[in-house]
């Protein structure tokens, strides 16, 4: 046989009903009781006298993942690469002097 179940939700006590009652009644009336308003001017005036802003904040730190060989042949591939084609541009800019200046040279002759 199955014992049935009691109720056992919470339900506020009065004294905590008339409390947010109150509160609620503060709110629609507009009183503000040890409460501190601040203009949107001065909260820009804040932020931009703030000299510090940039470096208050946490840093997020981030940790280093280990490379697969995989992906170690990956980059290393990429870096010669872009190696290789910087000392192409070199070859290539050094082919197209020497041609002018054999031009030049002609040209003077004739």
């Amino acid at each position: 046989m199955v014992k049935p179940q009691k109720n056992t939700q919470t339900t506020p006590s009065k004294s905590e009903k008339v409390v947010e009652q109150q509160m609620e009644e503060q709110e629609k009336n507009g009183e503000t009781e040890g409460k501190v308003e601040i203009d949107g001017n001065t909260l820009k005036k804040n932020k931009q006298f703030n000299q510090f802003a940039s470096t208050d904040r946490q840093k997020d730190v981030k940790k280093k993942v280990k490379l697969t060989p995989g992906q170690k042949k990956k980059k290393l591939k990429g870096i010669e690469n872009a190696i290789n084609r910087i000392e192409k541009d070199q070859v290539f800019i050094e082919k197209k002097s020497k041609k002018l200046a054999t031009k030049k040279k002609w040209n003077n002759l004739y």
